[in-house]
Parts: C-alpha cells; sequence; structure tokens
C-alpha cells in the first residue's frame, strides 16, 4: 500500500517548515532495505516532489522512500588535512568535480553504503588518472547540510515520515532508564541467539552494507563476549543464556587454546596473548570454578598468566612472540583482574602478594604513562582487591583514575547530539578513536568505581560517576541497531538487531562492541538510573 503523497507531503511540511525546497533532493525508494530506484528529483514544490517519486514503477513495490535535501552550499578544498572530519559523515551532501566529470555524495547514502565521501572522490580522481589522496586539491568541493527523512509506504499506522538525523534518530538522556537499559541488554542477547552457530561460534565482524561476514577474528574481542554472556546467563530466566554461554567458552577453549604440557595460552593470528589467557582463565572461573569440566584448561592457563608474572610486579604481555612486551595498558589489567578474581573465589595469600605486587608496579606505570585504556581494568582490579584486604591505596587509585577518565567524556555543543557521551580527546591520537567499544568498557570501570564510591559514603563523587554512565549509555543507545528506522537500508536485519554498530557514522557491526556493552551492563544489576 502506498501512502498517500499528499498526507506525506503535509507531515513533511509539518516536520520541516518547507514546503518546497530550492536544490534537487535525493530519494531512494526500497523494499525492507533493497534498493529499487535511486536519484535525484528537481527543485520545486515537496508535493509535486513527492508525487514524481511516488509516480515511478519501483513505487508500487516500495515500502519506505528516503530523502535528502540540501539546504545552503558552501565552497570547501577537498585537499586540505582537515577536508573530511569522520563527525561530519551523513550530515552533509559532498559534491565533487574533476574536470568535466562531478559527483554528489548525499548524507543518506553515505550511511547507507558506509563509504566515506573521500573515497567517493578517490574514485573519481581515478576515473580522471589522478592520484588518490594526493591529488584531492584538483578537485572543486562543495557540501551543504541536508534534512533528512524515511517515509513509510506500507501503510503503518506509525507516523509515516520520520525525520533522521545522520540516518537515525537522537536518543536524548531523559531516555537512558533503568528500563531502558533492561531493553539494550535483552536485543544484545536476541542478536546472540539469533547469531549464534550450532558450534556455539559467534561471528567478530558484520558489514551491513555488504551484508557481509568478516573473515577476520580476535580472540580476546570473542572471549569478552563470552564473559558477557556468562554474566548474563546467571539471571534468573535466562536458562537459554547460560546454555549458550558454556557452549561458546567451550567452543572459544577448543579454538584457541593451545597446550604447551605445563601451562596454555590462547592463541589467534601466531600470537599467544597474555590477556586472552587471562580472560579464558577468569571465564572459566566465573563459569565453573576451578573444578569444573574444564579444570586442566583452567590450570594450565593459570599457569600460563604465572608464567608472565615477573617479580617486579610487571608482565611480559606476548607468550610468543617472546620478544613483544608492548599492550602494557590492556593486557597487564586483564592479567591484574584475573588474579583478583582468583584470590577472591580460593583465598590463596600467595595470589594476594602477586596482585599487590602488580597494583603498585602499575600505579606507577599510569602515572608515567596515563592512557585511558589502562583504566576499566585497573580500576575493577583494585576495587576487587580493596573489597578483600580494606586497602585505601587501593580505593584512592581507582578514585584517580576515574576522575581523570570522566574529564575525556564528549558532551554538548558543539559537537553533534548522536556522538554525546562518547569518550574521545582530538588532537591525542594514542588514546585511540572514539567507537562502541571504548564506550562499553570505559562504563565497565564507571560502573565499579560508582557502587565502589556509593558504597563507601563518598556521594558527590558517585553522582559524578552516575551522570557519566548515563552519558555513556546514551551513546551506547545511540549506537544499538534497534527498529526498522535506523535498518531502512539493510535487506538482512535479524544480522544487526540488538547489535551496536561501531560508531555513529560507521555501520560496522563487531563482536567487541557487543561484548563490552554486556559486560558494562552487567555491571550494573541495580543501578538506578533515575535523575538524583
Amino acid at each position: 500500500m502506498i501512502a498517500d503523497s499528499r498526507t506525506l507531503a503535509d507531515h513533511m511540511e509539518l516536520g520541516f517548515g518547507r514546503r518546497e525546497w530550492a536544490a534537487p533532493v535525493w530519494t531512494v525508494l526500497r523494499r525492507h532495505g533493497e534498493a529499487l530506484h535511486a536519484g535525484w528529483v528537481a527543485p520545486g514544490p515537496v508535493r509535486t516532489q513527492l508525487a514524481t517519486v511516488l509516480a515511478l514503477p519501483a513505487a508500487r513495490e516500495a515500502t519506505t522512500l528516503e530523502l535528502a535535501a540540501p539546504r545552503a552550499w558552501e565552497a570547501f578544498d577537498p585537499g586540505a588535512g582537515d577536508a573530511f572530519p569522520h563527525r561530519d559523515r551523513g550530515l552533509f551532501t559532498y559534491g565533487f568535480r574533476v574536470g568535466e566529470q562531478q559527483v554528489l555524495v548525499p548524507p543518506t547514502q553515505t550511511i547507507a553504503t558506509n563509504r566515506p565521501p573521500a573515497k567517493v572522490l578517490d574514485s573519481l580522481l581515478e576515473s580522471q588518472e589522478l592520484a588518490p589522496k594526493t591529488d584531492r586539491h584538483r578537485a572543486g568541493g562543495a557540501k551543504a547540510d541536508a534534512d533528512q527523512a524515511l517515509l513509510r509506504l506500507d501503510g503503518a499506522t506509525d507516523p509515516p515520515v520520520q525525520p533522521l538525523f545522520r540516518g537515525n534518530r537522537v536518543v536524548g538522556l531523559d531516555s537512558v532508564t533503568g528500563d531502558e537499559a533492561a531493553a539494550m541488554l535483552d536485543r544484545m542477547l536476541a542478536w546472540v541467539h539469533a547469531n549464534v552457530a550450532g558450534d556455539g561460534a559467534l561471528p567478530y565482524t558484520y558489514w551491513p552494507s555488504r551484508g557481509e561476514w568478516s573473515s577476520g577474528d580476535n580472540v580476546i574481542r570473542q572471549l569478552l563476549a563470552t564473559l558477557g554472556l556468562i554474566r548474563a546467563g546467571r539471571v534468573p530466566g535466562r536458562a537459554a543464556t547460560a546454555e549458550l554461554a558454556r557452549a561458546n567458552l567451550a567452543r572459544n577453549l577448543r579454538a584457541y587454546l593451545v597446550d604447551c604440557g605445563d601451562h596454555a595460552a590462547m592463541e589467534c593470528t601466531g600470537k599467544g596473548k597474555l590477556g586472552a589467557t587471562a580472560l579464558a582463565a577468569l571465564a572459566i572461573l566465573e563459569q565453573e570454578g576451578t573444578h569444573g569440566p574444564h579444570a586442566d584448561a583452567f590450570a594450565k592457563l593459570r599457569a600460563g598468566v604465572d608464567r608472565q608474572w615477573r617479580e617486579d610486579g610487571g608482565f611480559q604481555t606476548f607468550l610468543w612472540p617472546a620478544e613483544r612486551n608492548d599492550c602494557q595498558n590492556f593486557y597487564p589489567g586483564e592479567a591484574l583482574l584475573f588474579y583478583a578474581a582468583l584470590h577472591r573465589h580460593t583465598g590463596e595469600p600467595a595470589v594476594l602478594e602477586r596482585a599487590l605486587r602488580s597494583f603498585r608496579c602499575y600505579r606507577a606505570w599510569h602515572r608515567r604513562h596515563p592512557n585511558p585504556a589502562f583504566v576499566p581494568w585497573h580500576a575493577q582490579a583494585c576495587a576487587a582487591l580493596y573489597h578483600a584486604t580494606g586497602d585505601d591505596e587501593l580505593r584512592a587509585f581507582v578514585v584517580e583514575m576515574t576522575d581523570w577518565l570522566v574529564t575525556l567524556q564528549q558532551w554538548g555543543a558543539p559537537l553533534a547530539p548522536d556522538l554525546w557521551g562518547r569518550f574521545h580527546v582530538p588532537g591525542r591520537p594514542d588514546y585511540g578513536p572514539p567507537h562502541a567499544a571504548s564506550t562499553g568498557v570505559y562504563l565497565e570501570g564507571l560502573a565499579t568505581a560508582y557502587a565502589l564510591a556509593r558504597d563507601t559514603g563518598d556521594t558527590a563523587r558517585a553522582q559524578t560517576y552516575r551522570l557519566a554512565i548515563r552519558r555513556g549509555l546514551r551513546s551506547l543507545r545511540q549506537l544499538q541497531f534497534v527498529s526498522e528506522v535506523d535498518t531502512f537500508y539493510i535487506s538482512k536485519p535479524a544480522r544487526v538487531l540488538g547489535a551496536l554498530r561501531t560508531e555513529a557514522y560507521d555501520n560496522t557491526v563487531r563482536l567487541d562492541n557487543l561484548g563490552h556493552a554486556l559486560l558494562a551492563l552487567t555491571n550494573l544489576p541495580s543501578w538506578d538510573t533515575a535523575e538524583p
């Protein structure tokens, strides 16, 4: 059923406050995500433009019509170093001219194809036998902000016109409630159940625009999801998730564990990583303890972690290649978290002694080399060790790290509102790019720090952390695929619904995006998100 063009025009005029657009309008007719027709419609009254598109034969089969209407154009230099900031992808229509050739790149097309405008320009340069990137200055460039909308053509009873912002809707902070946090978790678990293989394996990367799975893999990121499933499966009523977690853990041990005789390590792409080995041991410990079905694997993985510990408290971060000792902001924190959990489980004094020596070693490291990636793992480990010992040095270090981390969270204008709540420091590439997985892991540490501040009577600091958590959850909710609106260009929605895109302008689905979000949400089982 094709919606009446007059009704759609009424909604358009009400939603955008204009009866006509002075520039051509980009339109795409789709049937359940598949593009049937795409093209530009001449400037003119909204009613005329809609009638023109809906008269096309493809409209009889279409379920949605997307449009992007450029407003004021301004020239820019495509060869400038900052010509294509990621934050502008999906917001602007870009126009490029090289010689007699020109191309327009609508913002909704950028989102739907996951192809940055700069790559479109480089393809145009190549077609003119010019060099990509280095010859961008030879192109003329213009860009324009654009109205964006999705029109439902399938007789839906909900509003048929949905204004879009970067091909999506902006999630408000007021929507981050306890119920919505629970719904986010439920949607993530639904994605897992819909996409798990028969042997318990989970896909690592999916490209929605291509409709393809990646052949790449990463053992640490696989294990993050495993650990998140184990914790989520403990909740009453989630027996199916608990069973899936057991199958997924067993599969990952089969796929990645390398038995070295008196110890073991988790290997991926030819590397035996301390972080993966520690996370696998932690997953077994949380799933079944030290004497369960995987007791032998646990003992050898624990021995693998022990082999990498040094007398000064530091860790060698790769079992092989032995000469590698980087990733110091990641793997030692994962190993220390394992030691903290192991001591909580067994009470072994020697484990506690090792953990405390590592705490002091890496506290000094972080003070010399501050990096946000360091914070969440060490915050969780130090909080657990504080509960075991009452040593206030541990609590104070959690506070020190977390107070610094919250200053790195982005909030407010001039940043686009769909990016609010992420953690990013422009000008510090060593801190890493903003993306769902980093926001998720920072929330893991923040959740622990919030609980610690609340339980120790540090009310003001707890409220600061709580606000940062709400803002971070807003960011994750923005990145979660949830409905036919943000999947309007996806022909296989079951492969993305409930999963998290990497950024608002990058729809790549990665397992660590979901894994860290699972761990963050399960670190907040009783968190009240209402305003204080």
